[in-house]
């Protein structure tokens, strides 16, 4: 290893170190983007609701198509990333997504909304794979949940953006006008994403990050354990995911945790408020505020403290004990609803006790062939939002089917007895999460595939 004992080495690895930041910080954008095309309708459910003429559950299946298409395309996003590359995925992701966000805002009818909402999510779904897969790609594995961690501070910042200044805005411009800014705004970071962003290193005549990692550890580059696996296929790299019963507990954590976010946050959440304690919409977008704003300081905070335990395994079992209790809180305190008072605190704990789920992507990774790394993560990834898009709609029957025939202003005002069945249906789904964490392989923060396929190499039994 002469060349990376030498003074060129180092400064090349200075210069992968600089360079990342601005690569990361444009894939960051990303996915604020994304974020906000994934919570901006509940700011707008009722105006919905009413412009259209649609009930609960027809709102539901609304944002809950966009979660389909989203979790449908997270396997073959993984796979494009894994083959064409993080870049060119994004690129085109974003100008699907541009195009998603015109037609929902010119929609005259419902299925046109449908159509935006389609687009929008197909567009978007491919985005966070590929800020990963360059993540994994400009980040040494040991900072590659902290990394998650600042990403979603990111996406959540998107989530801001979405509650109380588009709140403003719909006031001021309505949410026709408010939803073309958004188109506006993906294609500037889009360019963004065309000037600055690189795959890898490599690409710029840089070492990998594996090559550093094996410098800086003095140790040769064949030893570093991501190698292994490195030739799979694109096909047999999905069966060995699929077939990795290491790769499940992950999926149905994340599916558990996050459908309960989104059902709260994507869109019932700004309803529950307005209609059981008589807020208005921009009071109402506040408390989702802090909600996101116990996104921003969990999030990172999860990612930091799993690298430095070099545990993805214990963290993720605390957030999701922690989340049905604060869920079994949410539905039987007074009936399923708290006092305002508890409000903001209880969003934030709220928000703070999902943000285990950043771990899923780690714990997906490292338990599966690094060469489809991006294939697995997509996997794990899917999971998030077939939970939204199941318990979205389910949220909102629950609520039909309490529904007392009160209207106000063309929209259904629904009951507390239907919130609180709502908010009974995420308590089911914090507990499959909190089995699932339970179940979960730990890792230690590194990639242990080689170890998983020993035993079966050996004849020793099944992984």
């Amino acid at each position: 290893m002469e060349k990376h004992a030498s003074n060129n080495f180092a400064d090349q690895v200075a210069a992968v170190l600089k360079r990342r930041w601005p690569i990361w910080f444009t894939m960051s954008i990303c996915f604020l983007i994304v974020y906000f095309h994934r919570v901006a309708p509940a700011v707008v459910a009722d105006r919905l609701m009413a412009d259209f003429a649609i009930s609960g559950a027809a709102l539901g299946n609304l944002s809950a198509i966009y979660l389909y298409v989203y979790g449908a395309m997270q396997i073959p996003a993984g796979i494009l990333n894994d083959s064409i590359g993080p870049r060119r995925t994004a690129i085109a992701g974003m100008v699907v997504a541009a195009i998603g966000s015109l037609a929902f805002a010119a929609a005259t009818s419902l299925w046109f909304l449908y159509l935006g909402r389609f687009l929008t999510g197909l567009g978007v779904a491919v985005i966070f794979i590929s800020v990963l897969t360059i993540q994994g790609s400009w980040f040494r594995p040991r900072e590659f949940a902290t990394m998650t961690g600042l990403n979603s501070v990111l996406g959540n910042l998107g989530a801001i953006m979405a509650a109380t200044p588009l709140a403003f805005m719909v006031i001021a411009f309505g949410w026709r006008m408010s939803f073309q800014f958004t188109a506006l705004l993906t294609v500037l970071v889009l360019a963004g994403v065309i000037v600055l962003v690189k795959n890898t290193p490599q690409e710029l005549g840089l070492p990998s990050i594996n090559e550093i990692v094996a410098w800086e550890e003095g140790r040769a580059l064949e030893q570093e354990p991501q190698q292994v696996g490195e030739r799979i296929g694109v096909w047999e790299g999905i069966k060995i995911i699929l077939r990795n019963k290491y790769t499940w507990p992950g999926f149905f954590g994340f599916a558990g945790i996050y459908g309960t976010i989104m059902a709260f946050s994507g869109i019932w959440g700004v309803p529950y408020l307005m209609q059981i304690y008589d807020m208005t919409r921009t009071e109402a977008a506040n408390y989702m505020m802090i909600f996101a704003v116990g996104n921003i300081v969990g999030q990172p905070l999860v990612g930091f403290i799993s690298d430095r335990m070099g545990s993805r395994k214990l963290p993720y079992v605390i957030s999701a004990a922690v989340l049905l209790l604060v869920w079994l809180v949410m539905t039987f305190w007074n009936g399923g609803k708290p006092p305002v008072g508890m409000l903001a605190p209880l969003m934030f704990v709220l928000a703070l006790a999902g943000s285990g789920f950043i771990l899923t992507w780690a714990c997906a990774k490292e338990v599966n062939p690094p060469s489809v790394a991006g294939t697995a993560m997509g996997t794990v990834n899917s999971a998030g939002f077939i939970g939204g898009a199941i318990l979205q709609p389910l949220f909102g029957w629950a609520l039909d089917l309490r529904w007392q025939g009160a209207i106000l202003d063309g929209a259904k005002v629904y009951p507390l007895e239907a919130y609180q069945l709502g908010f009974l249906l995420c308590v089911g789904f914090c507990v499959m999460a909190l089995i699932a964490s339970l179940l979960l392989k730990e890792t230690g923060g590194r990639n242990i595939y080689a170890e998983i396929i020993k035993p079966k190499a050996a004849g020793q039994g099944r992984w």
